[in-house]
This record gives C-alpha cells, structure tokens and sequence, in this order.
C-alpha cells in the first residue's frame, strides 16, 4: 500500500522593491507568508542588506493576508543580518490578522519599532 503525501499550499507570495534616494529600500510582500512561501523571501531580504548602499529596509505588509511562524522566523533573522551590516529593519503596514499575530507575539515593537514614521 503505498500513500501519497499531499500538501495543500495555501497561496502564493509574490514581491516588489522600491528604493529612495538616502538608501531605503521598501519590499512589499503580497499573498500568504507561510511554511510554502517563507523561504523565498529569505533571498531577497538577503539580497538587499547584502547592498552597501542600503542603509534602511522596510518590508511592506499592506497586502499580505496570512504569516506564520515560519515566516516569522525569516522576518527575525533579516532583522539580525540588518543588524550585523548596521542596517535598520523593519515591518510596516501591518493589517488584519497579520497585525494580530504581531500583537499575540509582542513582536510589533521589535519588528515594527517605527512603523509609524516609515508608513
């Protein structure tokens, strides 16, 4: 007997950058960061802080409907690398449940310190 892994993804992810002039790089984050999703967000994160000229990231949450601890753990592990190439990380535009699990985890004031300016 044999038996079939089936693994449902729970949608897809997709990116977009922006950069200003004083070294801040927006990437927004749209669709569902989760188990499936997470680590291709690790590249471009990396990719980013990995540029001398970025001296700020800021990723964008206005359009991402679901994050789970996977994703999560990408987001804390950009915030590290940012902090070793002293670069400045954050999250903004936290929404809906996505704000929730925030909130549930007390990451808003690690993650989001500055949302407010950065929005």
């Amino acid at each position: 007997m044999t038996i079939a892994n089936k693994v449902a993804h729970a949608g897809p992810i997709a990116f977009s950058q922006s950069r200003d002039g004083d070294g801040t790089v927006r990437l927004a984050v749209s669709g569902e960061l989760d188990i499936y999703t997470a680590p291709r967000l690790r590249e471009p994160i990396e990719d980013i802080l990995a540029d001398p000229d970025t001296t700020r990231l800021m990723v964008d949450f206005a359009h991402l409907d679901y994050i789970d601890c996977t994703g999560i753990s990408v987001l804390i592990s950009g915030r590290r690398l940012a902090q070793r190439l002293g670069a400045r990380f954050g999250v903004v535009n936290l929404r809906g449940q996505v704000l929730r699990v925030f909130n549930v985890l007390s990451l808003e004031h690690v993650l989001a310190p500055d949302a407010q300016a950065c929005s």
